[in-house]
């Protein structure tokens, strides 16, 4: 059973263009159901994919946004704030 998930940043600033990696774990770290879902909050600034064990990042247009992070075993989240400048 999940009981949380943890992210190895919760604050991301890039570029326009660019892209960042974060990873992600559960806790416990030997939890049943190691599945995530992901959404940008704004997919106009940033857009997210699952990369199985990272979260990557991409800023499509200068501007802050959230990304959330959602175990799908009791829907616990966490939260990226990402800040795109233009290049």
């Amino acid at each position: 059973q999940v009981l949380g998930v943890a992210l190895s940043d919760y604050n991301v600033s890039i570029t326009v263009g660019s892209f960042a990696d974060i990873g992600y774990g559960f806790i416990p770290a030997n939890a049943t159901i190691q599945t995530i879902n992901v959404v940008s909050m704004n997919t106009g600034i940033a857009t997210v994919v699952d990369a199985i064990g990272d979260v990557t990042i991409t800023g499509v247009n200068a501007g802050t946004t959230t990304v959330v992070v959602y175990s799908v075993d009791g829907n616990f989240k966490a939260e990226i704030t990402v800040t795109v400048t233009a290049v």
